[in-house]
């Protein structure tokens, strides 16, 4: 790595065009991922060119390493030519969504296309990392406009994949950010995505029961709605969002099903933070159906009834 940072241009532009065909071979390792990066970040238009096309056929493998799914990180960076990147990163990622999504470093390299750098995904040591291929002569377009391309071209498929996978991301705590990620900035309308998630919360809830664990008890499931209606405070604010998850959440639960949510402790909060919202057609339905049983959550000892019914 002190080649490339210190030597001179021409004997760096050389050693690039020497190995840029077999770096896939490297990705593997801790210094082969940091050779392919600052070829990546030194590397003329030609050379990424040359590069990305030699990633193409093990790109899933590549998203699941280690070491290699930080070049991807890296590639998305620097890379002008985003219909490049389409057609021979991209559409492989796409395809295998599910396999990549589900692997802890696969999903790391979906988190980027949706939200990169963000310091609540990618720990400052990544960053920090990704951060020395800034100053590369190589890249024109602006960063804000390269990512914004890649972006319009994964969201479409990513929303689709939560709609078609949603009981198994919900249920899972290693993609509940990965869930927020793609309903917060992919692009498009989110509400068939939204209404997916909504379905399963419609399903009945029986308290306890072992043979129905319902996504409001479930130790990820319940930790999704929450943040999904926790991330609508933001929703509401933004003049061109039309669609909350709450508002579709009480569209499709069948009547009377809030109420039983309030039976056990992490639905009372689910429902508290919808009523936190402040939205006057959600609070009105939640009041509605909470009306009732109002004397029945004055008799439960779990924390959330107590703050639950003080909010009512």
């Amino acid at each position: 790595m002190e080649f490339f940072s210190h030597t001179e241009a021409k004997m760096r532009s050389e050693m690039i065009e020497a190995v840029r065909e077999s770096l896939v071979e490297m990705l593997h390792t801790r210094d082969g991922a940091r050779v392919a990066m600052y070829c990546l970040w030194y590397g003329t238009a030609k050379d990424r060119k040359v590069i990305i096309k030699s990633l193409k056929t093990p790109i899933v493998k590549i998203c699941k390493e280690e070491y290699g799914h930080l070049v991807l990180m890296a590639l998305f960076d620097c890379v002008d030519d985003t219909k490049l990147v389409q057609k021979a990163v991209l559409q492989e990622i796409l395809t295998n969504l599910h396999d990549i999504a589900f692997d802890k470093y696969g999903i790391k390299v979906l988190m980027y296309l949706l939200t990169p750098r963000n310091t609540l995904h990618f720990h400052p040591d990544v960053i920090r990392i990704l951060k020395k291929g800034d100053s590369n002569i190589t890249s024109k377009k602006e960063k804000d406009v390269r990512q914004r391309e890649l972006l319009d071209c994964v969201s479409e498929s990513m929303l689709k994949f939560l709609v078609s996978h949603t009981k198994e991301l919900v249920m899972v705590n290693s993609t509940l950010l990965l869930i927020l990620a793609i309903l917060t900035h992919a692009k498009g309308d989110a509400t068939e995505a939204m209404r997916a998630i909504s379905q399963i919360a419609a399903e009945p809830f029986v308290s306890g029961s072992l043979e129905n664990y319902h996504i409001v008890e479930h130790t990820a499931g319940h930790l999704t709605l929450k943040r999904l209606i926790l991330n609508d405070a933001d929703r509401m604010k933004d003049p061109n969002n039309t669609v909350l998850f709450s508002e579709v959440l009480c569209d499709t639960v069948p009547e009377g099903s809030l109420k039983s949510w309030a039976a056990c402790n992490r639905g009372c909060f689910i429902l508290l933070s919808m009523l936190e919202l402040n939205h006057p057609s959600v609070t009105e339905q939640i009041k509605s159906e909470l009306e009732p049983i109002k004397k029945s959550l004055t008799k439960m000892n779990f924390k959330g009834a107590q703050i639950l019914l003080n909010k009512l």
